[in-house]
């Protein structure tokens, strides 16, 4: 099983839309598995009322990323890795508890299996990009899962 490096408690009405082990499952046989850690966390330390706002308006709400860091690690990683400089991390956003069942449903369906594939394709060279990031965001009115890259720490 992937190893869960930390778990934000959050805010009554907000709940994480799949745990350790269902990721794990989604993941497992990956050359790098044992190597992600997972880290569960607020969204961006929105209360569960801005939320909900959020959802009903449109916006794209983040609900997962992966990310693969060759020189300075994960942003969440606490330990360095002497003997692999890659580094690999899940970030679990907490969203509305009255997301969870379809949101899972989702990014079981779709979203994991994205995440599979980023991770399992060829990696670009440290000098080309030192870290790289896939985000899953998901526009609730219509149930879109929007998928994006990005080379950038905060991207």
């Amino acid at each position: 099983m992937l190893r869960t490096d930390s778990k934000s408690p959050i805010a009554k009405g907000l709940s994480y839309p799949l745990g350790t082990q269902q990721i794990s499952a989604a993941l497992e046989g990956l050359d790098q598995y044992d190597e992600i850690e997972i880290v569960f966390q607020n969204n961006v330390d929105r209360s569960p009322v801005r939320l909900r706002e959020l959802v009903k308006s449109g916006a794209p709400i983040r609900i997962l990323s992966a990310d693969h860091s060759i020189t300075f690690g994960s942003v969440f990683q606490k330990r360095k890795v002497e003997r692999d400089p890659d580094t690999w991390g899940i970030s679990v956003f907490a969203l509305p508890s009255e997301y969870k069942k379809d949101v899972r449903r989702i990014l079981l369906d779709s979203g994991l299996p994205k995440v599979r594939e980023w991770l399992s394709r060829e990696r670009k060279q440290a000098e080309e990009s030192p870290y790289e990031k896939i985000i899953l965001d998901m526009i609730f009115p219509t149930g879109e899962l929007t998928v994006r890259n990005s080379d950038y720490l905060f991207g």
